[in-house]
């Protein structure tokens, strides 16, 4: 029998903010992230062949959580807990009421617009958070 493999994540948003900050073409590497995120999520919803664990401790955001809440059993400090079996049926029964491509399809609309758009949000706060900018702060209408 194999052993288990073990992976360990910290503080994941899913993504790589300082390799796309980094790239040559952000955007494109920001799609490319985003294609591989989803591949791996799918895997991890799909595969019927493992019992994936998740244990959560520290900050999650994005994709760190969904990778996360994709697990078969995930514990978390207030004890969150998804069985195979459960995860199975409500698979099954998600798929045959909106396919897990349905839903990817919708994402990668919106991100494309996200990454190639004519807002610069996304590109602006990803380089403030790698560089530890602050946000500006919001003026208030008052």
């Amino acid at each position: 029998m194999a052993r288990p493999r073990e992976i360990r994540l910290s503080e994941s948003n899913g993504i790589h903010l300082n390799v796309i900050e980094a790239a040559e073409d952000p955007a494109h590497e920001s799609w490319c992230n985003i294609h591989a995120m989803n591949d791996l999520v799918r895997e991890i919803i799909t595969t019927g062949s493992h019992l994936v664990i998740a244990a959560m401790q520290g900050n999650a955001a994005a994709g760190g959580v969904i990778l996360t809440l994709a697990a078969d059993l995930v514990y978390a400090r207030k004890g969150y807990e998804y069985m195979l079996e459960a995860k199975r049926y409500t698979r099954q029964t998600d798929e045959a009421s909106k396919p897990l491509q349905a839903y990817r399809e919708e994402e990668l609309q919106q991100m494309w617009l996200n990454f190639f758009g004519a807002d610069p949000s996304y590109h602006l706060a990803r380089k403030r958070f790698v560089y530890k900018e602050l946000m500006p702060a919001v003026a208030s209408s008052v």
